[in-house]
């Protein structure tokens, strides 16, 4: 009996995690960058036997859009890094998912047959809902609101950003240029 209550004891017991979610995430995001570069390297035919499996492999599934995994896969790491100071969870994976499958309809809209499998069937299926003009804008939206939700932008601060950054006088700019270069004496 003795044995049995102290293996409950010790089951009972939150186990100490011997690597941080930092440190995790940190190296989930790298593993993402060279993700990342193995799939360009594969495209440029220089990622060995793995890369041209799945150059191959995708280039099917996703057609000249083969490009969008690297860069969604990059996008998704630094989201993974911006963790450090913000949220990152299931939400800004499925932003960078709906980005991926969004850009790929564009492509498939744009080139009839290039956005792959995957593609043609978002592609096909937004053009029978609504035809191609009307799929091409709100494909549009679906890229634009996936970043949007992805890096937690602030549409109203982005505006001020944009309102201010145009409000200022094109001598004011010119003259804080020229009031940076000049040199320094004394």
């Amino acid at each position: 009996k003795g044995k049995k209550n102290k293996k409950e004891k010790i089951e009972d017991e939150p186990r100490a995690r011997s690597v941080s979610s930092a440190a995790l995430r940190g190296v989930a995001a790298i593993l993402l960058v060279a993700l990342s570069g193995l799939l360009i390297l594969a495209q440029l035919g220089v990622g060995g036997v793995f890369g041209e499996a799945t150059f191959s492999g995708f280039s099917w599934l996703l057609g000249v859009g083969y490009i969008l995994l690297p860069l969604s896969l990059f996008m998704t790491s630094i989201l993974i890094f911006k963790s450090f100071q913000q949220h990152f969870g299931v939400v800004q994976v499925a932003a960078m998912i709906v980005f991926l499958l969004s850009n790929l309809g564009l492509v498939d809209v744009a080139f009839p047959g290039e956005g792959g499998v995957v593609g043609s069937m978002i592609s096909g299926v937004f053009i029978k809902a609504v035809d191609i003009p009307a799929t091409v804008f709100f494909l549009l939206a679906f890229v634009i609101a996936s970043i949007i939700v992805a890096f937690d932008v602030n549409l109203g601060e982005l505006a001020s950003k944009i309102r201010a950054w145009f409000a200022t006088a094109p001598s004011e700019t010119a003259e804080s240029l020229q009031e940076e270069d000049a040199p320094i004496t004394g």
